[in-house]
Protein backbone atom coordinates (compact mmCIF):
# COMPACT_ATOMS: atom_id res chain seq x y z
CA UNK A 1 0.00 0.00 0.00
CA UNK A 2 1.33 3.59 -0.63
CA UNK A 3 0.06 6.77 -0.44
CA UNK A 4 -1.40 9.60 -2.33
CA UNK A 5 0.15 12.76 -2.08
CA UNK A 6 -2.77 14.76 -3.29
CA UNK A 7 -5.90 13.18 -1.88
CA UNK A 8 -3.93 11.30 1.17
CA UNK A 9 -5.42 7.69 0.35
CA UNK A 10 -3.80 4.69 0.92
CA UNK A 11 -3.72 2.37 -2.62
CA UNK A 12 -2.22 0.00 -4.01
CA UNK A 13 0.81 0.54 -5.96
CA UNK A 14 -0.82 -0.48 -8.98
CA UNK A 15 -3.67 2.34 -9.27
CA UNK A 16 -0.50 5.02 -8.41
CA UNK A 17 1.74 6.52 -10.54
CA UNK A 18 5.47 6.74 -8.84
CA UNK A 19 6.87 10.46 -9.28
CA UNK A 20 10.18 10.62 -8.56
CA UNK A 21 13.40 13.12 -7.86
CA UNK A 22 16.32 11.74 -9.83
CA UNK A 23 19.79 12.58 -8.63
CA UNK A 24 20.35 15.28 -11.25
CA UNK A 25 17.31 17.12 -10.14
CA UNK A 26 14.78 16.24 -12.66
CA UNK A 27 10.91 14.52 -11.98
CA UNK A 28 10.65 11.38 -13.66
CA UNK A 29 7.73 9.04 -14.07
CA UNK A 30 8.40 5.52 -13.20
CA UNK A 31 7.62 2.59 -10.70
CA UNK A 32 11.36 1.51 -11.02
CA UNK A 33 13.72 4.82 -11.20
CA UNK A 34 15.73 5.47 -8.41
CA UNK A 35 15.97 8.29 -6.28
CA UNK A 36 13.08 9.94 -3.60
CA UNK A 37 9.81 8.83 -4.88
CA UNK A 38 6.26 10.26 -4.38
CA UNK A 39 2.87 8.43 -5.59
CA UNK A 40 -0.09 9.98 -7.13
CA UNK A 41 -3.95 8.61 -7.72
CA UNK A 42 -3.65 7.26 -11.73
CA UNK A 43 -6.49 8.17 -13.89
CA UNK A 44 -7.64 11.15 -11.18
CA UNK A 45 -6.58 14.95 -11.81
CA UNK A 46 -7.80 16.25 -8.71
CA UNK A 47 -5.46 14.36 -7.13
CA UNK A 48 -2.96 16.27 -9.42
CA UNK A 49 -4.69 19.74 -7.92
CA UNK A 50 -4.81 18.89 -4.41
CA UNK A 51 -0.69 17.66 -4.40
CA UNK A 52 0.39 21.03 -5.96
CA UNK A 53 -2.22 23.11 -4.05
CA UNK A 54 -1.09 21.89 -0.77
CA UNK A 55 2.81 22.25 -2.36
CA UNK A 56 2.87 18.44 -1.65
CA UNK A 57 5.56 17.99 -4.34
CA UNK A 58 8.01 19.75 -2.10
CA UNK A 59 7.89 18.07 1.30
CA UNK A 60 7.71 14.69 -0.59
CA UNK A 61 11.05 15.19 -2.36
CA UNK A 62 12.52 16.96 0.42
CA UNK A 63 13.28 20.24 -1.57
CA UNK A 64 11.68 22.84 -3.20
CA UNK A 65 10.10 22.25 -6.96
CA UNK A 66 10.09 24.91 -9.38
CA UNK A 67 6.47 25.88 -10.77
CA UNK A 68 8.22 25.03 -14.38
CA UNK A 69 9.15 21.60 -13.41
CA UNK A 70 5.58 21.08 -12.01
CA UNK A 71 4.33 22.17 -15.35
CA UNK A 72 6.33 20.19 -17.34
CA UNK A 73 5.95 17.50 -15.04
CA UNK A 74 2.08 17.76 -15.92
CA UNK A 75 2.42 17.62 -19.40
CA UNK A 76 4.17 14.58 -19.14
CA UNK A 77 1.65 13.06 -17.35
CA UNK A 78 -0.73 13.75 -19.72
CA UNK A 79 1.62 12.89 -22.74
CA UNK A 80 2.07 9.52 -21.07
CA UNK A 81 -1.41 8.68 -21.28
CA UNK A 82 -2.37 9.27 -17.08
CA UNK A 83 -4.48 12.01 -17.91
CA UNK A 84 -5.95 13.50 -20.20
CA UNK A 85 -6.53 17.35 -20.37
CA UNK A 86 -9.98 18.61 -21.07
CA UNK A 87 -10.09 20.81 -23.90
CA UNK A 88 -10.30 24.21 -22.45
CA UNK A 89 -12.68 23.76 -20.12
CA UNK A 90 -12.38 26.07 -16.81
CA UNK A 91 -13.89 26.35 -13.39
CA UNK A 92 -12.68 28.62 -10.26
CA UNK A 93 -9.39 29.81 -12.51
CA UNK A 94 -8.10 25.76 -13.19
CA UNK A 95 -8.54 23.84 -15.74
CA UNK A 96 -10.69 20.79 -15.41
CA UNK A 97 -9.20 17.64 -16.50
CA UNK A 98 -10.75 14.48 -18.08
CA UNK A 99 -10.26 11.51 -16.55
CA UNK A 100 -8.34 8.47 -17.99
CA UNK A 101 -4.85 7.14 -18.28
CA UNK A 102 -3.45 3.58 -17.09
CA UNK A 103 -5.66 4.07 -13.50
CA UNK A 104 -8.86 3.44 -15.56
CA UNK A 105 -11.68 6.57 -15.56
CA UNK A 106 -12.53 6.70 -11.65
CA UNK A 107 -16.59 7.65 -11.62
CA UNK A 108 -17.07 7.95 -15.30
CA UNK A 109 -16.70 11.88 -14.96
CA UNK A 110 -16.34 14.64 -18.44
CA UNK A 111 -15.34 17.73 -17.79
CA UNK A 112 -18.57 20.42 -17.84
CA UNK A 113 -19.81 21.26 -20.86
CA UNK A 114 -18.88 18.32 -23.07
Amino acid sequence: MRTCIGCRRAQAADRLVRLCRQADGTVGIGRHLPGRGAWLCAGDPRCWDHAVRRRAFATAFGVPVPQEAIDDLRRRMVASGYYREARGVEEGGSVMWEDGGPGGPKGGRTPKGH
